[in-house]
């Protein structure tokens, strides 16, 4: 009866050993695997979501804020260079009731528009061969029937440089979260609207 004891409480004694040693190499695998995730969590770059950018400045407005259109050059690439130096000349044509200016942009569609709408000369009009129907609806002080919010917003801000009304409350009509910021930007000479925006789109 005394070997048979000695055997269990061996046994038992075995047991815990292994057992200690099952749960001490349990515990180390656990926090090797804790510390690996963590080290590839960190070497991962962090991700930052829209609205938690540091804020950067639309370069096609301040070109317009500035008057200066060589901030357009910071644009991403050349076509967006390109219209931001024709929406900079069509702008400066209004602010100015200038049609020379209309002269500088490179699109003969809109050269002829920013002709057409500074002048009041429907005729120019025809020569577009695009938005020509926007262009004889502006001319004629009419909001466009086609081309979406863009266009819409487009024409309240010509009527309100036309008519030299300068109030923001025009801007707050605007669809678009950016053209309505830019709006403000150059009819209140701040920059701070020049801020790009997360879901600049929305209102």
């Amino acid at each position: 009866m005394e070997k048979i004891n000695n055997s269990v409480l061996n046994d038992r004694s075995n047991f815990n050993k292994e057992g200690g040693i099952f749960i001490s190499l349990l515990v180390i695998i656990l926090g090797l695997v804790i510390v690996v995730s963590l080290f590839v969590w960190l070497k991962q770059p962090l991700e930052v979501k829209d609205c938690e950018k540091p804020l950067e400045f639309d370069p096609h407005c301040l070109a317009m804020v500035r008057q200066d259109v060589s901030y357009c050059d910071n644009k991403p690439d050349a076509e967006s260079v390109k219209l931001c130096y024709d929406g900079a000349y069509m702008t400066f044509a209004l602010l100015e009731n200038n049609p020379d200016e209309c002269n500088k942009v490179k699109s003969e569609d809109w050269k002829n528009i920013c002709i057409a709408i500074v002048s009041d000369d429907i005729s120019s009009c025809d020569k577009a061969e695009i938005n020509s129907n926007f262009c004889k609806d502006v001319v004629n002080r009419q909001l466009p029937d086609e081309g979406g919010e863009d266009l819409m917003d487009f024409a309240l801000f010509i009527f309100a440089l036309k008519d030299n009304n300068r109030s923001l409350d025009v801007c707050d009509q605007q669809k678009n979260k950016n053209s309505a910021d830019m709006c403000k930007a150059i009819f209140s000479g701040d920059e701070e609207y020049c801020t790009i925006i997360c879901n600049a789109a929305e209102r």
